[in-house]
């Protein structure tokens, strides 16, 4: 079973995220490491595809901004376009566990 390769976003890039996924041997680049900061979310998006990772984002706005994208520029199937998977870490809503 092959390994997710992460690319976080410059939201997402803490370093103590970043430490603990690589402690854990989780393949991760930074937008700091791929030289991203301050770079608008289409060009985040595209990074993570050209490196084949998942982008892992940390605001909500960016998504809405990626589907747009999709939509105006829609991926066809077969086409030498790349895309990538996105992520986001899991809300806390105040409930309990256990």
């Amino acid at each position: 079973m092959s390994q997710a390769r992460l690319y976080l976003d410059e939201d997402a890039m803490r370093r103590s995220l970043v430490f603990a996924l690589r402690a854990r041997n989780v393949d991760v680049l930074s937008a700091a490491e791929a030289e991203m900061v301050n770079r608008d979310d289409q060009d985040h998006l595209a990074a993570a595809a050209a490196s084949g990772r998942v982008l892992y984002i940390q605001r909500g706005g960016l998504l809405s901004s990626i589907k747009a994208g999709f939509r105006k520029n829609a991926f066809t199937p077969g086409s030498s376009s790349r895309h990538s998977s996105v992520t986001q870490p899991a809300r806390n809503f105040g409930g309990s566990c256990g």
